[in-house]
């Protein structure tokens, strides 16, 4: 497609996680599905039909195949359609653009949450208390992460 042209996804009521029409641009593969499940199909133009997003039963798990460039909106709820059915939960709720990981060692658990907005966030630590090693503050609840910048923060592992 050319940059200002638009095509969707279309997701049909059969798998409701993910149902509804969803935007794309960009690259509209085309493909066969021979083994792969057709979940979603193109909805305009010549591609009208055709497979969009597939999944194929691979090993012991699924093999997802989005054939296109979608919206935002759409890559949110599959990865959250995704996380939910293998039981992945977030490590903290935080705002869009926050990003936290997390490390185990010599019993602690270290948790970095970098601000990649332009923009203060806030983000909830929950009922645990933290130990902020670049300035040695204890935080807990309810912090404010500035514009483009970072926690680490060092807690005691559970469990």
């Amino acid at each position: 497609l050319f940059p200002d042209m638009r095509n969707a996804i279309v997701v049909h009521d059969s798998f409701p996680e993910l149902a509804g029409r969803h935007e794309v641009g960009l690259l509209c593969d085309l493909m066969h599905a021979e083994t792969a499940e057709v979940i979603g199909t193109y909805g305009t133009d010549f591609y009208s039909g055709l497979p969009a997003l597939t999944r194929n039963k691979f090993g012991e798990g699924w093999a997802w195949y989005v054939a296109s460039d979608p919206e935002q909106s759409f890559v949110n709820r599959l990865v959250r359609y995704l996380c939910t059915e293998k039981g992945i939960e977030p490590i903290l709720e935080t705002p869009a653009g926050v990003e936290v990981t997390e490390r185990h060692k010599n019993g602690h658990t270290f948790t970095f949450i970098l601000n990649h907005n332009d923009e203060t966030e806030e983000v909830d630590l929950g009922s645990g208390t933290y130990q902020e090693l670049l300035t040695g503050r204890t935080l807990s609840g309810k912090v404010s992460l500035a514009d483009r910048d970072l926690l680490i923060l060092r807690s005691e592992s559970k469990g």
